[in-house]
């Protein structure tokens, strides 16, 4: 439940800015994610 607070919080009140220069591709571990992460900058609305 605090996740899901966490997460709705800053969706809401903040910019989300995806870093270039990384691998976006596709690994299956059990559920599907980037390769290298997903690098993002937050900046407040």
């Amino acid at each position: 439940m605090e996740m899901k607070i966490v997460a709705a919080h800053l969706l809401r009140n903040y910019h989300w800015e995806i870093l270039p220069n990384q691998s976006l591709e596709e690994v299956v571990v059990p559920t599907n994610r980037p390769k290298d992460g997903l690098r993002v900058r937050f900046q407040p609305q």
